[in-house]
C-alpha cells in the first residue's frame, strides 16, 4: 500500500506509525498465510516453507511489538 505513496509521505512517517503498521497487518499476513499454507498443503517440503512464513510474522511481531513498546516507554 505504501508503494503508491511519494517519497515526501513516506519519509515523514513518525517510527510508531510503521511500527503499528507491521505489529497490525504486516506480522498478522504473514502468520495467517503461514498457517493457512500449512494445513491446506499436502507436501512436506513445501508445510516446512510454510511453518517458517508463519515463524518470520511472528518474530516480526515480537521485534515490532519490542521496538514500540521501547519508544513509547521513553
Amino acid at each position: 500500500m505504501l508503494l503508491f505513496f511519494s517519497k515526501e509521505i513516506v519519509m515523514n512517517l513518525s517510527y510508531d506509525v510503521i511500527y503499528l503498521i507491521h505489529i497490525l497487518f504486516v506480522a498478522p499476513l504473514l502468520m495467517y498465510s503461514g498457517y493457512t499454507g500449512y494445513n491446506n498443503c499436502s507436501k512436506k517440503h513445501d508445510q516446512g516453507i510454510f511453518l517458517l512464513l508463519g515463524a518470520i510474522g511472528f518474530v516480526v511481531l515480537l521485534y515490532h511489538g519490542f521496538l514500540y513498546y521501547k519508544l513509547k516507554m521513553i
